[in-house]
């Protein structure tokens, strides 16, 4: 050892390139193990994540999409015990009754969402909270009208469309010293969702 030492002093370019060679070796190995670790930890607050499928359509680089039409053959599949929709919408405008707003991505789901995928409510109901006079909210299909509404639609009167829920932090952000359930807000975007919406629950955060 003490030799070794003797070595290593001795030729200090030596010394230095192996330092720096096991430097980055130990970084890459702290990396490479932090994106494994999160990667085997991914969906794991979802029930049943093993024995859910996703359904996706293309469209070779069309707008046009099916995910509202699912509803008429999935129920005739044996197979499929339960299913649930939801379409990820772009980047809107939300503003509240008092007039302040933010930038938000909505999701349009069925009501099952929450029960599907285990996500708790910390306000609301989980089996309710999405339905309409406890009814299921229609889901239109997503064409190239929802996509190229023109600025007309944009200035047009809001509408009062159904329930909505918040995420934790944006019910926070919102509301910061109220309690929200049953307040509204308004999202101003250019196809189908623009409305009032009524808030109806509060989603717990899944990290």
């Amino acid at each position: 050892m003490k030799s070794y030492l003797r070595f290593l002093s001795r030729n200090k370019l030596y010394t230095a390139i192996e330092v720096v060679g096991l430097s980055l070796a130990l970084a890459f190995l702290i990396v490479l193990g932090s994106v494994l670790i999160d990667k085997s930890q991914v969906n794991d607050n979802i029930k049943d994540k093993d024995r859910i499928y996703s359904l996706v359509t293309t469209g070779g680089g069309s707008m046009i999409g099916h995910y509202g039409k699912v509803g008429s053959f999935l129920p005739q599949i044996p197979l499929v015990e339960e299913w649930c929709r939801f379409h990820p919408g772009r980047q809107v405008k939300v503003s509240t009754e008092k007039g302040d707003s933010l930038i938000v991505s909505p999701m349009e789901v069925t009501s099952n969402f929450f029960d599907f995928f285990g996500i708790g409510l910390v306000h609301g109901d989980e089996q309710q909270a999405l339905k309409i006079n406890g009814k299921e909210a229609p889901m239109k299909a997503a064409g190239m009208e929802s996509f190229m509404a023109s600025g007309p639609r944009e200035t047009a009167p809001l509408e009062q469309k159904g329930n909505v829920v918040l995420s934790k932090h944006l019910a926070e952000a919102f509301f910061p010293d109220e309690h929200p359930i049953g307040k509204s807000i308004s999202l101003h975007a250019e196809w189908d969702i623009r409305g009032i919406y009524t808030i109806t629950g509060i989603a717990e955060e899944t990290g």
